[in-house]
């Protein structure tokens, strides 16, 4: 059984991934350790014999499994450790995307929705991402621009491996996390605690175009992917990645991280990532409304912003908001 995790060293692990640490995670007993809001306002085997094994017979299958709550979670591949996509699945027929990732050196993000048929295999999503944002206090929703991106596709071969297809280029990759008081491929889960329904999109109406992807993905432990903009007034979209645990009401992020220093696509080179501490957070959450308290490093700052919950896992007990992402995204 896995030990408990130290949320400051997963954190690393998010960015950082080695296949002993995969090995270790994929002990857990949930089967895996397992993120713009315009507006939205990420290893694992029982031994390395069995995990080649898993990945030779995925790679030779056809990704063709239907798409269900269960694949909920945050995903990546382990040749591009640095970027990974967040996948929630809303309702019977709705699922949202995150993908975090680099470009020019920079990290960027892009969101994606998708609608989808009853026994659908395949998730195409719309993909955006917004520019013109500014972190902290002088953050202007009128400044945020979207930039519609090519369409993102998903499928899965199993609950634990899959592809997602960008501009023709695929990328195989494995489960990351599950999601907490969720199951795949007819499996049972146990009874989710009643904060397991906190897992979703969380953002502030009056800040549309930035936001919070949090993941539940066993008791008491979290990850959450901040989307956000940096705080030079560049517009440049930011990500900031964090593990953490829950504290009595207190969802704690002792040490997020951010990075930098490679590519999309084609470019990217997991030797080029550097990551960076970044800070804290804190997030206190109810049903459906909440605050989260931030303490950055400079020229990031402290400070605070309320929270109201846009978007759930289907199947988890939650009270969230009738908003359709696409609307919000797209202003409709």
């Amino acid at each position: 059984m896995l030990k408990q995790t130290d949320a400051v060293a997963l954190s690393k692990q998010l960015h950082r991934i080695s296949p002993m640490t995969h090995l270790n995670l994929r002990q857990h007993p949930c089967g895996y350790l397992t993120g713009p809001f315009r507006c939205l306002a990420h290893l694992l085997a029982l031994a390395i014999v069995s995990l080649a094994i898993g990945l030779a017979n995925a790679s030779a299958q056809t990704p063709s499994m239907p798409i269900e709550a269960g694949h909920s979670g945050a995903w990546y591949n382990p040749a591009r450790n640095g970027e990974g996509w967040v996948l929630e699945v809303n309702s019977e027929r709705s699922a949202v995307i995150y993908w975090y990732t680099f470009e020019n050196g920079l990290p960027t993000w892009m969101v994606g929705t998708s609608e989808f048929s009853a026994d659908a295999t395949t998730l195409t999503f719309d993909a955006w991402t917004g520019y013109g944002g500014r972190f902290g206090p002088e953050f202007d929703p009128d400044s945020i621009s979207l930039q519609q991106r090519s369409p993102i596709t998903v499928r899965f071969v199993d609950c634990n491996h899959g592809e997602v297809e960008h501009l023709g280029r695929i990328y195989p990759v494995e489960r990351l996390t599950p999601i907490l008081g969720t199951s795949c491929g007819g499996t049972s889960s146990a009874p989710a605690p009643s904060y397991a329904g906190q897992t979703g999109a969380w953002f502030n109406p009056s800040r549309n175009g930035e936001g919070f992807s949090l993941q539940w993905w066993a008791e008491d432990q979290a990850i959450v992917t901040w989307y956000t903009y940096d705080p030079d007034g560049a517009g440049q979209p930011i990500w900031i990645v964090g593990a953490g645990r829950r504290l009595g009401q207190v969802i704690q992020f002792p040490q997020l991280f951010t990075a930098k220093g490679t590519g999309f696509g084609s470019e990217f080179n997991p030797n080029d990532v550097v990551l960076e501490p970044w800070g804290s957070l804190s997030l206190t959450l109810e049903c459906n409304v909440g605050t989260a308290y931030y303490f950055g490093r400079e020229p990031y700052g402290k400070g605070t912003i309320s929270l109201t919950k846009l978007t759930g896992i289907t199947g988890l007990d939650q009270c969230t908001s009738n908003q359709s992402l696409t609307s919000i995204l797209t202003g409709c």
